[in-house]
């Protein structure tokens, strides 16, 4: 027999927006103070997997690492340490932290380069 759902349409909505971020089940659950079961049920109903939630998570770290967020920030925002981000990306994907440097450093110099270049011919 299945169980109906007692979550509120604003409950759907965080889990949702939790589960596009690749947090997982029991972190949801605390946060909204709802059962893991719940979490769980809504999660399947999306048709994805753990797997598939983890696998988004990491996508959604390398994101806020583009973006200049620090190792600190991310493992607190997710509950872990900032190693145990460090440490995932590298032994799931060979994410490397020196990538992350790298590009943003070329991204710096190169809007720098275009600020000089738009600004020498801003008559």
């Amino acid at each position: 027999m299945m169980q109906m759902s007692t979550l509120t349409r604003t409950q759907k909505k965080k889990i949702a927006d939790a589960l596009l971020r690749g947090i997982k089940d029991p972190v949801i659950a605390k946060v909204l103070e709802i059962s893991v079961e719940d979490v769980a049920r809504e999660r399947k109903s999306k048709g994805l997997s753990c797997k598939q939630v983890t696998e988004t998570r990491y996508e959604y770290w390398k994101k806020l690492l583009y973006a200049g967020r620090s190792l600190k920030e991310i493992g607190e925002l997710y509950g872990v340490s900032p190693y145990s981000v460090k440490l995932m990306l590298w032994k799931k994907e060979r994410f490397s932290m020196m990538d992350v440097r790298k590009k943003i450093s070329a991204e710096r110099a190169n809007s720098s380069r275009q600020a000089r270049t738009s600004a020498s011919f801003n008559w």
